[in-house]
């Protein structure tokens, strides 16, 4: 079908395809801002698809050790400097490359 014909409702019907596929909010939020580019910039029609709703990110909380997961590690740690890193990113809550850069 050519691009030029496609009104609003035929991209919605794309849009829902992809999200009853279970691709990801970022992935949706590609193809929004490809589609967006491609009429606005390269055709040359501001604001075709203007009201577009955009799938909103997911939060997505970071996994934490628990303090018996924590207890279980020494055994497993021989070398004493990696000991002491594993407490220290622990301990204070640190990234692995905030570790790196101490």
């Amino acid at each position: 079908m050519d691009p030029i014909k496609l009104n609003e409702k035929d991209i919605r019907a794309f849009l829902g395809h992809l999200v009853r596929e279970n691709r990801s909010n970022t992935y949706i939020n590609l193809m929004i801002n490809a589609i967006k580019f491609y009429y606005e910039i390269v055709m040359g029609m501001p604001n075709r698809f203007y009201n577009i709703v955009r799938p909103i990110k997911e939060e997505k909380l970071p996994v934490v050790l628990s303090k018996k997961e924590m207890a279980s590690r020494p055994s497993t740690i021989q070398n004493i400097n990696h000991k002491y890193m594993t407490d220290l990113l622990y301990a204070a809550g640190l990234r692995l490359s905030e570790l790196l850069n101490l």
